[in-house]
This record gives C-alpha cells, sequence and structure tokens, in this order.
C-alpha cells in the first residue's frame, strides 16, 4: 500500500524486479519437471492427451469451474491500461497486450510442467501450497522454502497491481463526480490518488484477512479465487459490451476496426457471460463466493443509480461525442 501511494513508478520497478524473479524462478523449475518426468522418476505421470478434453479437465463444469480460475490468474493485465494517463506515448497499451501473451506462455508451460510431477490425488492434497509442493519435490527442502518466499512475493506483487487498479479507477470516478470527488483527489509529491490509494489499500488488506477468518487457509483461498474471478469475468464482460457501444460507429468504418472492436471484444463478452451464468447455474459457486461476486457487483449498480439521482455528475447528464 505504501509502495503504491508513493508514485506509479516505484510500484512498475517493483512489480518488475518480483517478476524477473519469479518469471525466472518458474520458468527454471518448469524446466527441471520436464527433465524429471522424461527421466522417469517415481511418482511422475507421463504427460497424455487426455489433458487437454473436457474429461481431462474433469467433465465440462469442472472446466468452466477452471475457466473462473484462469479469468483470475489472468487479471491484473488490465492494470497497465489504468495508469495510461501515468504513461508517455503507446506504452500502457503495448504493456497491456504484452502482459496478456506472458501470462499465457508463462500458466501454460509451467502448469503443463508440473502437472506430471506427482499424481493427481497428491497435488489435490498438497493444492493450498502446490508449489512449494513442487519445489520440494523437484530440488529438497530448501527449493521448496524458495517457492514458498515466491509465492509470498507474488501475493504482494498481486495485492500492489490490485491497489493501483482500484485506486486509479476510483480516482476517474470521484474526478467524474459520480462517486464522492474525494477519491480524485492527488497528492502533489508523488502525483497519485493517495486517498483512494489509502482506502483501497486497506480494503484489500481488510478482505484479505477476514477471508482467513471464514474457514481453512485453502478454503478461503480457494473462496478468494472464485470470487475476484467471478468479479473479473463480470468486469470484462461489461467492458468489452460498453467498448463495443462507445465505438459502435468507429468500428464500423472498416474491416479491420469492425473485427478489433466489434467481432473480438463481443465474442470475449458473449464467453464471459456464458461462463457467468453456467457457472451460477450449476452451482459452481459456493454460497460466500455468490454472495461476495455478485453481491458487490449488485451494490456497485446500487451505488451509481444513487449517484446519478443525487449526484448530478456530467457524466450521467452531458452528451458523448461518439469517435
Amino acid at each position: 500500500m505504501v509502495v503504491a501511494a508513493l508514485g506509479a513508478s516505484l510500484s512498475a520497478r517493483f512489480q518488475l524486479g518480483w517478476a524477473i524473479f519469479e518469471y525466472a524462478l518458474l520458468i527454471g523449475f518448469a524446466v527441471v519437471a520436464i527433465a524429471y518426468i522424461a527421466n522417469g522418476h517415481p511418482g511422475t505421470v507421463a504427460p497424455s492427451a487426455d489433458w487437454f478434453t473436457v474429461g481431462g479437465a474433469g467433465g465440462f463444469q469442472s472446466l468452466v469451474s477452471g475457466i473462473l480460475l484462469a479469468v483470475f490468474l489472468y487479471s491484473g493485465w488490465d492494470t497497465a491500461a489504468y495508469v495510461g494517463e501515468e504513461a508517455s506515448g503507446q506504452k500502457a497499451g503495448r504493456a497491456a497486450v504484452t502482459s496478456v501473451v506472458l501470462l499465457f506462455v508463462i500458466y501454460s508451460v509451467a502448469i503443463l510442467a508440473f502437472q506430471g510431477v506427482a499424481p493427481m490425488q497428491e497435488m489435490q492434497d498438497h493444492a493450498a501450497n502446490i508449489l512449494a509442493f513442487i519445489g520440494d519435490r523437484l530440488g529438497g527442502s530448501f527449493w521448496g522454502k524458495v517457492m514458498i518466499v515466491a509465492v509470498l512475493g507474488g501475493t504482494l506483487a498481486s495485492l500492489l497491481a490490485a491497489i493501483v487498479s482500484a485506486s486509479r479507477i476510483g480516482y476517474a470516478m470521484g474526478r467524474d463526480r459520480v462517486i464522492p470527488s474525494w477519491f480524485g483527489q492527488v497528492r502533489r509529491p508523488f502525483q497519485t490518488p493517495f486517498n483512494a490509494t489509502i482506502l483501497f489499500g486497506a480494503l484489500n488488506i481488510v478482505f484479505l484477512w477476514g477471508s482467513t477468518l471464514i474457514g481453512a487457509i485453502g478454503d478461503a483461498l480457494s473462496n478468494i479465487v472464485s470470487t475476484l474471478g467471478l468479479m473479473a469475468a463480470m468486469f470484462y464482460l461489461l467492458t468489452a459490451t460498453t467498448a463495443i457501444w462507445c465505438y459502435r460507429r468507429q468500428i464500423a468504418s472498416s474491416p479491420r476496426d469492425f473485427v478489433l472492436g466489434g467481432v473480438l471484444p463481443g465474442l470475449g463478452a458473449a464467453f464471459m457471460a456464458f461462463v457467468i451464468v453456467y457457472a451460477i447455474a450449476t452451482g459452481s459457486l459456493t454460497g460466500i463466493e455468490l454472495t461476495f461476486g455478485v453481491g458487490l457487483a449488485l451494490v456497485g449498480v446500487l451505488l451509481s443509480v444513487i449517484s446519478a439521482r443525487t449526484g448530478r455528475a456530467p457524466y450521467y447528464t452531458s452528451a458523448r461525442e461518439q469517435r
């Protein structure tokens, strides 16, 4: 929270340092895991084509639950877009696209490599601390402890990204007066939305701490991941739909704009809508996950309605230019 409050540059340097350390560690262990499996060590599972089937994922319902997990894992790349006003040139857009590509490559390679290190039941038994289990299996107790440090660092980095993105969203909404303008105040020495950063940072910490009090750590982590995955899916659904509507005139101007600005976001929105509806309809989410995920979204809608009725912000009343 302190790092986020001191400026986007410091936050970026902190994230870069942890990213280099963690990505090097994950890629290194992925290479070791592939060699470990190839040498036929006891307890390994040979790669199989079934890994890439719906049945291998545990069935269609389990696949959709996994997609919500994947949405959570990928969320955070869009933080680069929220600091676009604090970046020069087109760096924010390129950073967002690059993040998605890097995440896809690293996650895919690491997950495929680690999949065969131990039987699935053993992996499930250590799901709450899977990277430490893999580190210990491949390199002994020392590397298991290194993996624990990597997990803790990744948690801090994820929390930092969440604070930075939430504070910039809060700043933009405060600036447009759709929420109190207090959120839009900038602390001059650091050029950051200081009020929003401290508040959302504290809320993130309280939410994380409170989740651990509900039950076991493993259950708490599962609830957090599924809840944030559900919220991210709803957010991306609304963002894609809004973008299509906002730029509806421009996307009709050329085939390229139509594909990039209409077809691709439309497919993404439709897919997110299907995942959300299917997960809710099939009971893939627990009561806690639904309460926090859907409940917080409904609270946001209610606050928006109240703001539109009482705040009289130009955001709700002024005509918007269609670019």
